[in-house]
């Protein structure tokens, strides 16, 4: 069965150690789970606050970026963002 719930994806460089990434983790943790679904788009690695969701189904998807312009994150971005 399809979940309808609407889906929030937070895009982020990282999902550690700063101020937007504790914002967003606030958010995933706060907004009632029944209501909506969320995902993380990162696009490096470091995602130390990963074990820091309450509700463990939130996945976590890392574009791995490599340093300077690349432009392979670009379709990897799209298909994150479709599934």
């Amino acid at each position: 069965m399809p979940d309808n719930r609407p889906l929030i994806a937070h895009v982020l460089y990282r999902f550690a150690g700063g101020g937007l990434e504790r914002d967003v983790l606030k958010l995933v943790n706060g907004i009632p789970h029944q209501d909506y679904r969320h995902a993380i788009i990162t696009l490096t690695r470091d995602t130390e606050f990963r074990d820091r969701i309450v509700p463990g189904e939130v996945p976590i998807v890392t574009l791995d970026k490599r340093p300077g312009q690349d432009l392979r994150v670009y379709p990897r971005f799209f298909r994150a963002l479709r599934t």
